[in-house]
């Protein structure tokens, strides 16, 4: 079975070709332009290289469509459906989740085009080509570098992304199934009934295994960040425990009673109490402070050397809020604050110590280290899983402690305006510095952080904060409203999902290999017979007798087989002389066809060709290229018709005679000389054979030789010699061609010996003509002009002589010459004041001058002829006068009498003298 039985009838379609280029071309264009734009702008680097793609793929979509234009439909579709498979793959190697995508889309855009352009039996290679390059689109999806950035929702867009293409796959499928043969048919319904269930099902076993994994590790990050919130809760709230016990103490409430000029009685002890109270957690306890009412430091341990501000120089909003807690009887706990210097933070307890009756005293405050928070967070790191990190945010959601990035801290998510941030900075919660270094920018992280009560778990992008998209869980803590937030990247914990669907789609292929093999091997079992026979049985009944159908069963299908057998091989045997017949009559006509055809082309040069010698050189090039002779040459008589010289030849041979000035005496020399000398046709078709024949040393191979004569009616102005290395090389019919070229050339040739000599006559006319004109007017103004001209001039017309002088007046002047037949007449001289002469003046005046010229040529031939009228007048008045006598002494009277009136002369003498002898 061959391929052509599965694929529908269809040839190549050059115009649909041009169009789907061009669509690519201009479509790839505009995504190069946007996604250029953007990711320059923006400075995404996938964005940039996915746009270096698409303008690949422009570039050869262009190529494509100039192929296409050029009439090279197939290459440029070639060239186009390669450009798609090679690159667009390239996509998923810098963003990840378009595989599922591209393994659908890359097969039906490239079988889409190659179905709709190419040869029938070219749709295979394209269809597979297809496949080739969306396997590895999602091949280089699924084993590409993990740090690659992801598709946005890719659990929404490539569900909807794939049954879109399917759909549109299987509409394209739908329309074109009922051209399809019933192989196509059958192969068509088995591969799609095996593979898409098989692409859904690891499909949907890979969206599974993801969403699996997905869920555990947000259990996982959930649990691990209300862990790690519990013991910052539990921390907070121990320590509000033990800060308003220890306030209770009772040496510091009977310092606090005593007077102020006795507080030194006790001191001591305070201080050693309270350095009692730091060594509990020395690591982290930074100081203690007892403060009586009004926020004077009573005792502090470690005890400073410097005057202690009011309220230990806390700022106003803790101050006050450490009031509130005094009167409050109520433990209170700070924002975390930077210390002076912002090298460290702290953190401040503070509880109130009371009398026996209740009633407040005083403060006791322990300032913390709030790194205590940092190391509370990164002991967490990886808890919730490999590469997993905490992060605690504040109520203002500014970063406390971060478990991979501690030069986080003190950043807030998304950045203040200027008034909110100098508050902060002013609180000390926040450092003095510019806005850029104090915030990480992440609006999306910011709206799902407040959020989070209601949606604890949930994915966060990559961005220039976070490297890679990761899953995210957030807990409230209870005692402040703070937040702890859990990150992991996702493809840390979907590597397992990764490597399951590799797997899959390893066996998918494989299986869908084995099912597609399995289904050409049922399509033709069921079909092939059929759509065998349907095929052969087209190609006899397009005329190809040769074909036998094979005979593979004994059923139907067989005996039917037999039947066209047989009726195939009497069709053959009944056709095979006839097509013999016609293949040689064909070939014939062709040759003939090409024969009348150059002696058409020669004939219409002859008539419109002005130059002989070009005339003669293509004729000679016409006949040898057409005719395929060795030689061809055209002769012309010389002048006294002594000698036939070569004038044109086309071989290489030729072209050294006509160097030569090469000549054949007429009637003596060679077949030409013979030609030129009768008039007839000699045909040599073995020189070897004609005693005529002369062989000329450049001319070696002539085997046999033809000359035509070059006839105007009965004249024989030359000869048409052909050569040829074939001995019978010509015919009758070759004769009759090449002398229709022969007599057209003579009539070219003559009519161009015409029109030279015509030229000729018409230049020494046109000169003579022209002399006669000069010399006519010389005598004429020598004659009848008193005056040289006349010239407008203050109103009046004044005739110009010879002697006067002319005045030039006006600022620019113009003199246009009176020319008649080459001689110059005179010319008209034009004063213009204070105006421009401009081009239409000029061109009118040159008018005028042309008609002057006729016009005064005219005038004088009139004046002329009216001269000469009476002149012939007088004479025959004369003559009249003088015969009316024939005495010859009267007759010699009345002339000289007539000739002195008619002429005005005053002396007039006739002699006559006796006639003298002569030698």
């Amino acid at each position: 079975m061959t391929t052509q039985s599965l694929i529908p009838n269809q040839s190549p379609n050059p115009r649909l070709a041009l169009r789907i280029s061009a669509l690519l071309a201009g479509l790839h264009v505009i995504f190069t332009a946007t996604l250029a734009t953007v990711g320059f702008n923006r400075s995404i680097i996938p964005m940039q290289g996915i746009a270096a793609i698409t303008l690949s793929v422009a570039i050869i979509s262009i190529w494509a469509t100039i192929l296409c234009r050029r009439g090279k439909a197939i290459q440029g579709i070639w060239f186009l459906l390669f450009g798609i498979s090679l690159f667009i793959p390239l996509i998923s190697f810098l963003v990840a989740g378009y595989g599922w995508i591209m393994l659908f889309s890359i097969p039906l855009v490239v079988g889409a085009v190659g179905g709709f352009t190419l040869p029938r039996h070219n749709l295979p290679r394209a269809i597979f080509l297809g496949a080739v390059g969306g396997i590895a689109g999602i091949i280089l999806d699924l084993y590409g570098n993990t740090g690659r950035p992801a598709m946005p929702n890719s659990e929404i867009i490539i569900p909807i992304a794939v049954i879109s293409i399917l759909a549109l796959g299987a509409t394209v499928l739908i329309r074109r199934f009922s051209s399809f043969t019933m192989l196509a048919k059958l192969l068509v319904m088995f591969i799609g009934v095996a593979i898409i269930p098989l692409s859904f099902l690891i499909y949907i076993n890979n969206v599974a295994s993801r969403n699996a994994l997905t869920d555990v590790a947000s259990q996982n990050l959930a649990l691990v960040a209300s862990h790690t919130g519990g013991e910052i809760d539990q921390f907070i709230q121990d320590n509000l425990d033990i800060i308003q016990s220890d306030a209770q103490i009772d040496i510091f409430r009977s310092t606090l009673e005593l007077p102020p000029e006795g507080l030194n009685i006790l001191r001591s002890g305070v201080i050693n109490t309270l350095q009692l109270l730091t060594s509990k957690n020395p690591d982290y306890i930074k100081s203690y402070h007892l403060l009586d009412r009004d926020g004077n430091t009573i005792a502090s341990y470690p005890q400073s050397t410097t005057q202690i501000p009011e309220y230990l120089g806390l700022n106003p909003t803790v101050v006050q809020n450490l009031q509130i807690a005094l009167v409050a009887d109520l433990p209170f706990i700070s924002p975390v604050m930077l210390d002076e210097g912002e090298q460290s933070s702290s953190l401040y307890f503070a509880a109130g110590t009371k009398s026996i009756g209740d009633k407040p005293l005083g403060l006791l405050i322990v300032r913390y280290d709030a790194a205590i928070l940092q190391d509370l967070i990164a002991e967490r790191n990886e808890a919730g899983g490999e590469n997993s990190f905490g992060v605690l945010f504040d109520d203002l959601n500014i970063q406390l402690a971060h478990g991979s990035n501690p030069e986080n801290q003190f950043k807030s998510v998304v950045p203040f305006n200027s008034a909110r941030l100098e508050n902060l900075v002013d609180s000390q919660r926040l450092p003095n510095d510019t806005v850029d270094n104090l915030t990480i920018n992440q609006p999306a992280l910011e709206d799902r952080l407040n959020n989070a009560k209601t949606t604890p778990v949930f994915a966060l992008e990559a961005n220039d904060w976070l490297a890679e998209t990761s899953q995210v869980a957030v807990y409230r803590l209870e005692n402040r409203p703070w937040k702890v937030a859990f990150f992991q990247p996702q493809e840390t914990f979907l590597v397992a999902a990764g490597t399951q669907t590799r797997f899959n789609l390893v066996m998918g292929i494989v299986i869908t290999g084995i099912v597609t093999i399995a289904a050409i091997w049922a399509a033709r079992l069921i079909g092939a017979p059929i759509s065998n026979l349907t095929e052969l049985v087209e190609r006899i009944s397009a005329g190809d007798l040769t074909i036998q159908v094979p005979i593979v069963a004994e059923d139907e299908i067989g005996r039917l087989a037999g039947t066209f057998n047989s009726m195939t091989a009497q069709m053959r045997n009944l056709l095979s002389g006839l097509e013999s017949q016609v293949t040689d009559r064909t070939l014939e006509l062709e040759r003939r066809a090409l024969q009348l055809q150059t002696a058409a082309e020669i004939a219409r040069d002859a008539s419109a060709a002005s130059d002989l010698d070009t005339l003669l050189s293509n004729a000679v090039d016409l006949v040898e290229d057409r005719f395929g002779f060795y030689h061809a040459a055209i002769f012309l008589l010389d002048a006294p018709g002594e000698f036939a010289v070569l004038q044109a030849a086309s071989s290489e041979g030729g072209q050294q005679m006509l160097a030569q000035n090469h000549k054949l005496k007429v009637g003596e020399v060679g077949i030409v000389g013979d030609t030129t000398a009768t008039g007839r046709p000699h045909i040599a078709l073995d020189v070897g054979l004609d005693v005529t024949h002369f062989a000329h040393p450049l001319l070696p191979e002539t085997r046999s030789e033809m000359a035509l004569p070059l006839k105007v009616g009965e004249t024989i102005i030359g000869a048409l010699d052909v050569q040829s290395t074939e001995q019978g090389a010509f015919d009758d019919e070759d004769i009759v061609v090449l002398q229709v070229m022969a007599d057209q050339l003579a009539i070219a040739i003559r009519n161009n010996q015409l029109l030279s000599e015509l030229q000729f006559t018409v230049e020494e006319l046109q000169s003579a003509y022209g002399e006669y004109t000069r010399r006519s007017w010389q005598e004429w103004t020598q004659r009848s002009l008193a005056s040289s001209g006349y010239r407008y001039h203050e109103a009046q017309i004044q005739p110009i002589f010879e002697t006067a002088s002319q005045e030039e007046n006006g600022s620019n002047r113009l003199d246009i010459p009176i020319i008649l037949r080459d001689t110059v007449l005179g010319s008209i001289d034009l004063s213009v004041d204070n105006e421009e002469i401009t081009p239409e003046m000029v061109e009118l005046v040159n008018d005028i001058a042309e008609r002057l010229a006729l016009a005064l040529d005219n005038a004088r031939l009139l004046e002329v002829t009216q001269f000469r009228a009476a002149q012939e007048q007088r004479t025959a008045e004369i003559t009249s006068k003088v015969r009316e006598t024939l005495d010859v002494n009267t007759v010699l009277r009345s002339t000289i009498q007539e000739m002195r009136d008619a002429l005005g002369l005053y002396d007039v003498t006739i002699r006559l003298e006796a006639p003298t002898e002569t030698e």
